[in-house]
């Protein structure tokens, strides 16, 4: 390619989907010039930072690099597998230029900082994309030993969040909808920029999920680079996620090397927990807290503000406080109170045994000797059955898990229907059963909780009034418009199915009700 040619494609929007032909040989040039752009600005172009006139801009070379990154077949041509991937929405950052090559810092050298947001998008409130933020933020600071506290949109902060379109200043400009949806800035930069022309929404199923790309972006601001793994939530292009498994080990353990572990899952000898302090499973899943009443609890978490407890060891209120629970060089655990009276302990002392106490992914909390080959000697027998995390329920608990505070609707279907409601969709799959799992985020209005009965005394003269319509939209449309004025009172949400073959689960509603076929179709009404 002649050199005006190649600096004039340079200069090129990069936000084009690209629509270049299979073999490099026989591509156009403009096609060559889209791949070549798109590479350059992802990092695989090693020509574009040096000084060496006679470095050879090798484009079947570079796509290789590009193909090995992803783990696709390395043709070195512009094939089928190779254009899908390019063509998808991901990150603006590059994929190969580490943060140490762009001079610059590999973690925060605080273990304190500050976040603002500056704006939101379109679809989202303010207070909404804070509270994604929020949710955001805490999935890496659950896992590492980092305090990042929001404070007010026009305050300094060490990270800085804002919402832009086009050019907006950082030399990184944003191209519309799909293509680049965001960017950010390794520390101690900390700049994190949301394309605003993207149509963002808080669900899970879909590229422009806001909460998982912002965990991507914070995810650089932290100091991590892009993976090759699709399971790792700093893959460079945005994938639907389950929203608890949001941060898997990929990544966790990525950022326990670089900033350490948020709370240990193992005590060692002569180690101790004094009060409030705690052993947390290193998927976070489970802790062992010592509380300040003497008790020692194993808990299992299910969100930052939902906990079941599942071990104790009974002592709550004995003996004095300060409590703390050590592990001893004989290879007793113990807890103790204030005067240095034992109140518990597992009764394994076995002098000169190497000994340290887990608490496991699975929820058991286990005492094992041995340095080499660890053998239990102890454990609370509370690790937790494997749940089918294909199951329809697995899926619909990790839902109203993730939104505990939300008004979460699931139906699981067999054949079609129609339905209209206040919300987001959060997920639309085909089960392997055959039938169909639909997930809603409603919204919540003001209004007070309504019986089963009275919503059907309410509705049933409508029921019949449209139980002669077999148009299921427009059945939906004339039951939503009355239903409406019955309940001004609330956010009405009707869904009608076919049949009978239907189920519903949902949590924080404010009254439901069903109608059993009538004429062709069944009507389950949901108000919120």
């Amino acid at each position: 390619m002649e050199l005006w040619l190649y600096l004039l494609l340079l200069q090129l929007s990069l936000a084009a989907n690209i629509s270049f032909a299979v073999p490099v040989e026989s591509a156009t040039e403009n096609e060559k010039g889209q791949a070549l752009d798109y590479l350059t600005k992802y990092g695989y172009n090693t020509c574009q930072n040096t000084t060496n006139m006679s470095c050879s801009v090798d484009l079947s070379s570079i796509l290789k690099k590009f193909q090995k990154f992803y783990k696709l077949e390395e043709t070195g041509t512009l094939d089928a597998a190779t254009k899908q991937l390019m063509n998808k929405p991901r990150c603006g950052n590059a994929d190969v230029l580490r943060a140490s090559q762009l001079n610059t810092y590999l973690k925060w050298s605080k273990k304190s900082l500050t976040w603002s947001l500056r704006g939101n998008p379109e679809q989202l409130s303010f207070a909404k994309t804070e509270s994604i933020m929020q949710w955001a933020f805490q999935h890496w600071t659950d896992h590492i030993p980092v305090k990042i506290k929001q404070t007010c949109s026009t305050c300094n902060a060490n990270i800085v969040i804002d919402f832009v379109r086009k050019d907006h200043g950082d030399m990184h400009s944003f191209d519309g909808p799909g293509g680049t949806l965001a960017h950010a800035f390794f520390p101690e930069d900390g700049r994190i920029h949301f394309d605003k022309d993207e149509t963002w929404n808080d669900g899970f199923v879909d590229s422009q999920s806001l909460y998982l790309v912002a965990v991507h972006e914070i995810g650089h601001a932290l100091g991590f680079d892009h993976q090759s793994s699709t399971e790792s939530i700093m893959y460079p292009q945005s994938k639907a996620m389950p929203s608890n498994k949001v941060l898997p080990s990929i990544d966790r353990n990525n950022a326990q090397n670089v900033y350490g572990h948020q709370f240990p899952s193992v005590l060692k000898e002569g180690q101790r927990i004094n009060m409030n302090e705690k052993l947390k499973a290193p998927d976070g899943g489970y802790s062992l807290l010592m509380q300040s009443d003497g008790n020692l609890v194993i808990f299992k978490h299910f969100s930052s503000n939902s906990n079941q407890r599942i071990w104790e060891s009974a002592t709550g209120g004995r003996g004095t406080s300060p409590y703390h629970a050590i592990i001893q060089t004989d290879g007793n655990f113990v807890v103790y109170d204030g005067s240095h009276s034992a109140i518990w302990a597992t009764n394994t002392q076995e002098k000169t045994l190497y000994t340290y106490l887990v608490i496991q992914d699975d929820g058991n909390l286990v005492l094992y000797k041995g340095p080499t080959s660890p053998e239990p000697i102890w454990a609370t027998g509370t690790q937790q059955k494997s749940e089918d995390e294909t199951s329809t329920k697995y899926i619909v608990e990790s839902f109203k898990q993730a939104f505990p505070n939300d008004t979460i609707v699931a139906y699981k279907f067999k054949s079609g229907g129609a339905w209209l409601c206040y919300g987001t969709r959060l997920l639309r799959v085909n089960l392997k059963d055959g039938y169909w799992l639909q997930i809603h985020k409603l919204s919540k209005s003001a209004g007070n909780y309504v019986t089963s009965d009275e919503i059907k005394s309410t509705a049933n003269s409508f029921i019949n009034k449209t139980k002669g319509e077999v148009d299921n939209i427009k059945r939906r449309d004339i039951l939503w418009n009355e239903l409406k004025n019955a309940f001004p009172s609330h956010y009405v949400n009707i869904f009608i199915f076919d049949d009978n073959d239907w189920t519903r689960n949902g949590q924080n509603t404010k009254g439901s009700a069903y109608f059993e076929k009538n004429y062709g179709s069944e009507v389950s009404i949901v108000l919120t």
